[in-house]
């Protein structure tokens, strides 16, 4: 993450800043492999207003996001995977895929935080706060389906991914706010 503050006013700042950072997790669970990363890419414009004069600031601004969230399945052993309700044979689907984003590419931000203002020498500062996203929406694939399934299963299993995406996408529909949690330091001379 890079920052560049402007000191507009005793009490009011303004920071334009770049974040690349982002994470994966892999997990195993009832013979299931599970992988899960989010790949972050937002530059935001933020003022920060200083009520008292000392650290504790307010911060509002927009964030221009291009937040991308993808996730695999994939059976370790001769599990069933269950999609919609309809189990399938892990050997047969393959893995199973997940890619998503957020609706806001310009999404709002509010939040606290504490550091001290622009001054000459080291500093640390830490934000807390929400970022408008919107709506989160996914969409799901099976990958490597083996050709000797018969096409009535292979149709069933796109009808079930259709119908699985579709509820987990009506199920997330809520989730429009982001957590945001910055910790800096900074240098200035």
């Amino acid at each position: 993450m890079s920052m560049r503050v402007i000191n507009s006013a005793p009490n009011l700042h303004a920071r334009l800043g770049l974040n690349t950072v982002g994470f994966g997790y892999n997990y195993s669970s009832q013979g299931i492999d599970y992988n899960a990363s989010l790949s972050p890419t937002n530059v935001h414009l933020l003022g920060d207003y200083f009520p008292f004069g000392g650290g504790l600031r307010v911060t509002g601004g927009l964030i221009f996001q291009n937040n991308r969230f993808s996730g695999t399945a994939k059976s370790n052993a001769s599990n069933q995977i269950n999609i919609n309700g309809t189990n399938y044979n892990a050997s047969q689907i393959g893995t199973v895929e997940t890619s998503g984003n957020f609706s806001n590419s310009v999404a709002p931000y509010l939040g606290i935080g504490f550091g001290t203002p622009i001054n000459s020498g080291f500093g640390f500062n830490v934000d807390a706060g929400v970022m408008f996203a919107g709506s989160p929406t996914v969409s799901l694939s099976a990958n490597n389906i083996s050709p000797l399934v018969p096409v009535a299963i292979q149709n069933q299993l796109r009808s079930d991914l259709a119908a699985q995406q579709q509820r987990t996408n009506a199920d997330i529909s809520s989730f429009r706010l982001y957590p945001v949690l910055s910790i800096g330091f900074s240098y200035a001379f």
